[in-house]
Formats: C-alpha cells, structure tokens, sequence
C-alpha cells in the first residue's frame, strides 16, 4: 500500500503489525522494501511512541547477522551489490550487506550502487526506467562479478532480467550467499 500510496491501507495495516509484534524485541526482514515500509511506521505516525519503538525493532537480515557474530561460508566468486533505493538510507545495514559479502568472496563495489533498477512500480508505471536496467547491467559488468547480490526481492527479478540478457553474472538473493 505505501509504495501505491495508499495510506489509509497502509496505517491501518502497519497499526495491526504494531499491534502484532508489540511484545518481540527484533524484527528481522530479508526484503529490503518490507523492512523500508516497516521502518516507514515512526514516519507516519511522528507523535506515537509505540510506532516509534516498532520502527526500531526493524533489522535488516544482514544487520541481525552481524550483531549477533555470523560469519559466513566463502564463496570463490566475486561479487557486487546492488542497493535498494531506500536501502542506502539506512547506513548500518549498507554496512552489513557489505561486511557480510566482503567475508562471503572477493566484494568489490558497484558503481551507482544505490542507483535504481527500474523495478517494481517503477517499471509498469514509467517505461523509461527500463531504461535503468540497462545502465545497471553495464555497470555490474564492469565490475568483472560473477554474481550481482540484492536484499530485494523486486530488484532481484529486475536483475535476473540482466544477467540473462548478458550471460555474465548471475543476479542472488543475499540470503542465498551469506
């Protein structure tokens, strides 16, 4: 509902989640977009602290992982990441993502990271975000990965996209690596 921008659905969803987890400490998404709208709670309602302090509950997966001490397995490919376009927002788990990945293979950064795909909404409402995605498949290319890594289920079909239309790289999930 928040990405249509339909808000009355929105907060009255978000309040049964407040609701729903008012007596657990953390909140783990695998999906950057979920954990945006999730996080989105302590913005839409500014006076109510029970908004706030769920907002606060919100990790990311990679964030949780590393507080708790989670090393991953090593892969031998290279990898890159691609952010979602809220992602970048938030700095701890821009950090993570990239701590996590740094340990999982050889990591090296992806120019215009946090610039967008092209995915969801965007996609269907505006072609020329298409457009994106051509751009961001050049730039992974670039980068000699074997594997584009996202937190984002929406970006990841978008990047699945590219990496067929290349045959360079694979597009993954990052739960998939770490």
């Amino acid at each position: 509902y928040l990405l249509h921008g339909d808000m009355a659905h929105y907060r009255e969803f978000i309040k049964q989640n407040i609701g729903l987890f008012a007596d657990v400490d953390t909140i783990v998404c695998d999906c950057a977009a979920c954990a945006d709208a999730l996080r989105y709670a302590a913005e839409c309602f500014p006076y109510d602290e029970e908004a706030k302090e769920f907002s606060g509950k919100v990790l990311m997966l990679s964030e949780y992982l590393v507080k708790m001490g989670y090393v991953p397995q090593a892969v031998i490919d290279k990898i890159t990441f691609h952010e979602h376009v809220r992602f970048g927002q938030n700095a701890g788990a821009k950090k993570a993502a990239r701590q996590l990945l740094g340990q999982a293979g050889d990591f090296v950064e992806l120019p215009q990271a946090d610039v967008s795909c092209g995915c969801g909404i965007f996609a269907t409402d505006y072609p020329e975000a298409a457009e994106r995605l051509a751009q961001k498949q050049a730039n992974i290319e670039k980068t000699g990965a074997t594997i584009v890594v996202t937190d984002c289920y929406s970006c990841l079909v978008r990047l699945q996209q590219a990496a067929a239309n290349s045959g360079k790289f694979q597009a993954r999930h990052i739960s998939e690596i770490i």
